[in-house]
Order: structure tokens, then C-alpha cells, then sequence
């Protein structure tokens, strides 16, 4: 339900209070002079539309009540409003995937491959934003 184009009560419900967590570590984060960065991890069928178009096969539905993207769209609006930093991991795991190559294929965690290009592209991002030296 969270690519559907259109939410449901709950499921907006549960956007709202994730807004809440962001402003409450962001605050928290701020008064200790914690720096806070937000990765956002994408799931395997938004990396892999293959992945995903077989989901929509099983299940009997159409692509167009669908966008892969609602999710990092959603985060990043929350996070901007906030004025909270974030790297979205999307766009480079999707660039690299051949055929679902960071993911189990059994469930949604990262394959050792996926683990190691998410630790390289992390560890990037915080010397980019001189969070490590």
C-alpha cells in the first residue's frame, strides 16, 4: 500500500506520526549539536520494477494505481519541511541493479553485494558532506 497514488487513513496517519519522529531527532539532535542525516533505503521492488511488475502480476493490478516513487517522494517533502539533510539511495541502486542484484531473493533485506554498495555510498556521502574526515 505505500506506492498506492492515493492513501488511506492509516496509512496517512502513520506518514503524519513518522513527521513527528523526524521533528522530534531533529530538535533532539539540535539542542545536543548532534549532526542527523536521514538515508533513505529503498525496497527491492522499487529498485527492481521487474520485481515489482511480477508483484503486480500475482496480484491481479494495474501499474496505474501505482507510483514506486511515493515513498522517497513522501520522506523528502517531510524531511525538506524540516529542514532535516537526507541521501536518498534510490537512484544509485537502481543505476546499478542488473536483475535484482542487491537483495535476497526471498525477502527484502540487502545481499552481501547490497550491503557493501550501500556501506560505500553511506561512507561516501558523510566524507561529501564532511560528516568524517
Amino acid at each position: 500500500p505505500i506506492y498506492q497514488k492515493v492513501y488511506d487513513d492509516e496509512l496517512q496517519e502513520n506518514l503524519e506520526t513518522t513527521n513527528l519522529i523526524f521533528q522530534f531527532l531533529n530538535d533532539l539532535t539540535s539542542k545536543n549539536e548532534i549532526k542527523f542525516l536521514v538515508f533513505l533505503i529503498p525496497a527491492k521492488e522499487q529498485v527492481d520494477i521487474n520485481i515489482f511488475n511480477e508483484l503486480l502480476e500475482k496480484n491481479d493490478k494495474s501499474i496505474d494505481e501505482y507510483d514506486l516513487e511515493k515513498p522517497q517522494i513522501l520522506l523528502r517533502d517531510l524531511l525538506e519541511s524540516s529542514n532535516i539533510e537526507y541521501f536518498d539511495l534510490l537512484p544509485s541502486l537502481r543505476k546499478e541493479n542488473i536483475n535484482n542484484t542487491f537483495y535476497w531473493e526471498f525477502d527484502g533485506h540487502f545481499n552481501p553485494k547490497g550491503y557493501n554498495l550501500a556501506a560505500d555510498l553511506v561512507y561516501k556521502e558523510l566524507i561529501n558532506r564532511k560528516y568524517l574526515k
